[in-house]
């Protein structure tokens, strides 16, 4: 897993990239920041709360799931650096999904009842 540590290394700083973007408003998928400033404090939260829930994952789910979501790698590709099965970093990845996508809907929820 070496390789693709470094490889997830490279996927921070782009997770970083991403986020900056969004800050400053490349990013389709949040609140626009020039909907008004409960938009962009919504859009400042999001961002931070994505960055915190990848780095709180598994170092071998956030590897898997930076690898392939950020750095645009297959999965083939990801098991020719590592050694680790396909279906094994299937697994990995859709265990970080899931897990991002728990942790992102109390956000959601939050968001919601206000």
């Amino acid at each position: 897993m070496g390789e693709i540590r470094a490889i997830a290394g490279t996927g921070l700083g782009a997770l970083h990239g991403v986020t900056e973007r969004a800050r400053a408003g490349e990013e389709d998928l949040l609140p626009s920041p020039e909907a008004g400033p409960e938009a962009s404090y919504a859009r400042g939260i999001l961002i931070e709360e994505l960055a915190d829930s990848i780095e709180a994952l598994p170092a071998e789910q956030r590897e898997v799931f930076l690898a392939h979501e950020i750095e645009g790698l297959s999965f083939r590709e990801i098991s020719a650096l590592t050694g680790t099965s396909v279906n094994t970093l299937l697994a990995r990845k859709r265990y970080a999904v899931l897990q991002l996508r728990r942790r992102l809907q109390v956000i959601y929820e939050e968001f919601a009842e206000e």
